[in-house]
């Protein structure tokens, strides 16, 4: 503080100086006495502005008077100086500002009276105190103006006869917050587990000037922050039940050097404490924060920052399956560049339509057979929606993972047309042990025979499957029309998005034929849903990626 002291008084000597300096004549004038002037040298143009530092020990700001004329004063001349609180007003009036007076009680002058001694161009620099802490407001501006007057008959050199000062004073101020904050929970999938599982949190301090010591933090977890902000967002988190959680630190420290504490453990327990995919909201907040802080110094809990949110979820043992739909185009034939593009896509399970079976026009050839090897995806089932130049015409399901045979079954759904709709339903063991249903079909282009003869026969015969089930198929049918095939089976099954995109045609997708769908919802974890890029058909195939819980 001494610094800004003795830079202020250099600064008010160099100003005298100049100023004075370029007053002087070296010439005869009959009236000298006419030509002086008393002046304030800081005063004219903006405030002079102070910005202090909240401390216990009073700081100084520096005023004095100088004497102009044509030449130097032939004899003392005394100054008082004098606050004049009516100038705030008018000064705020004319600047558009809203500066408060310097309450009275936070400053002392050095002196109100000063003598330019004959022969001196100033008086000697003068210093004004002013005491910060239990005096002024952390970051409010205050003015002082400080005129000058004489009684010698002088006056003042105009617009320079007072000074405004413009104060203000600061705390250092330490704000400490939880490192992660969001408008958003931090997302935790945590698997069901006997032993209890480990979030870490950190909190962290900033401050305007320096961190001067270490902080000692205190952390809560009150379970009303879940009501406030479920009704703040329009959520319905659940409260973790009581013991699913223990915060093993309710304190830490958030170090000097690097502004971070060390982490914080949460230990969460899952298995017998958590209701499977469902959400709890766990807050963890800095209830308190202090230090042995310099006066200078004060500490802050963000308002915003204080509150970290976990949303925690508890799921079963899982294998991540990707599942594809996909149509070829009746009468394609080359193999090599469907298995190629099916490929792409590395599809676990998946459904292929409008598949050949020793037709005349495939070669003949069993295309799902030869598919199969091409893949490597050597278990599959074809299912018949047609006889057909002396072989058959159809869809068929593959699988990396082997099939149960004693389930396998395949049906053709009613049309009043001569090509039904193919149905292939199995059971495949994903790792060679866990048990899935997976079905796919294709039903008719036709909304009549659609909803009237193949969707109600396909809905009774999947209900005799309680899951888990993945369906797949070509349903011909826009999402947003509930009364509709895919309307219809989602009050079965469960869709993978809300806002399922198109994938027809290929070149330029504007209409809905695909979909996959699954059952129940606890069984799954929709990891990705999305329509692929290319197809050697017109229809582009849809892709889902899914956690498949086997636990």
């Amino acid at each position: 503080m001494m610094n800004k002291r003795y830079l202020a008084l250099i600064g008010w000597l160099l100003m005298s100086a100049l100023y004075l300096g370029s007053c002087k004549y070296d010439t005869d004038i009959a009236t000298p006495e006419a030509y002086e002037r008393i002046y304030m040298p800081q005063a004219g143009g903006n405030p002079v502005t102070y910005h202090f530092i909240m401390s216990d020990t009073a700081q100084t700001l520096i005023y004095g008077a100088d004497y102009g004329g044509v030449d130097y004063p032939v004899a003392d001349i005394s100054v008082h100086f004098s606050v004049a609180p009516a100038l705030v007003d008018s000064f705020n009036v004319k600047n558009n500002t809203a500066y408060q007076l310097l309450p009275a009680e936070s400053y002392v002058m050095e002196a109100t009276d000063a003598v330019i001694a004959k022969g001196k161009l100033s008086t000697k620099p003068l210093a004004l105190k002013v005491s910060t802490i239990g005096k002024l407001e952390h970051g409010v501006q205050y003015l002082l103006p400080i005129e000058v007057s004489t009684t010698k008959g002088i006056k003042n050199s105009e617009g320079l006869g007072v000074t405004y000062f413009l104060v203000d004073a600061k705390y250092n101020i330490i704000n400490v917050e939880m490192e992660g904050t969001d408008k958003n929970p931090v997302s935790k999938l945590m698997n069901m587990a006997d032993t209890a599982q480990t979030i870490s949190f950190t909190a962290k301090a900033t401050a305007d000037d320096s961190l001067p010591t270490d902080i000692t933090v205190g952390f809560a977890s009150p379970e009303k922050l879940v009501d406030s902000f479920n009704l703040r967002n329009g959520t319905d988190y659940k409260k973790m039940p009581a013991g699913s959680f223990e915060l093993v630190q309710t304190s830490g420290k958030i170090h000097s050097q690097t502004g971070s504490s060390d982490p914080v453990d949460i230990k969460v327990k899952t298995k017998g404490m958590l209701t499977p995919f469902v959400e709890y909201l766990l807050p963890v907040q800095i209830k308190e924060a202090s230090a042995a802080l310099p006066a200078s110094s004060k500490i802050k809990i963000s308002d915003s920052k204080s509150t970290l949110y976990y949303l925690i979820q508890a799921t079963k043992n899982g294998v991540e399956l990707t599942v594809v739909s996909y149509g070829k185009g009746s009468g394609y034939n080359d193999m090599e560049a469907l298995a190629a593009s099916i490929k792409s896509y590395q599809p676990d399970l998946l459904l292929v339509r409008e598949l050949d079976v020793n037709t005349t026009r495939s070669g003949p050839k069993d295309q799902p057979k030869e598919l199969a090897a091409l893949l490597g995806m050597p278990y599959y089932v074809f299912a018949n929606a047609l006889d057909y130049q002396g072989g058959q015409y159809g869809s068929a399901i593959f699988s990396r993972y082997p099939i149960d045979a004693s389930v396998t079954k395949t049906f053709m759904l009613s049309s009043s047309k001569s090509e039904k709709g193919p149905l292939a339903i199995t059971k495949v063991l994903v790792d060679g042990k866990y048990p899935l249903i997976f079905a796919g079909t294709h039903l008719n282009a036709n909304g009549t025979i659609r909803n009237e003869m193949q969707v109600p026969e396909l809905m009774d015969i999947m209900k005799g499957y309680d899951g888990p089930v993945i369906l797949a198929g070509d349903f011909n049918a826009n999402p947003s029309n509930t009364s509709d095939s895919y309307g219809v089976l989602t009050t079965e099954f469960t869709r993978p998005c809300q806002d399922c995109p198109p994938n027809f045609p290929a070149s330029d997708p504007k209409s809905y034929s695909d979909y996959i769908l699954y059952k129940s919802a606890n069984d799954f974890s929709v990891l990705d849903y999305h329509v692929g890029q290319t197809a050697v058909g017109t229809h582009l195939p849809v892709v889902l990626k899914v956690k498949f819980y086997v636990d």
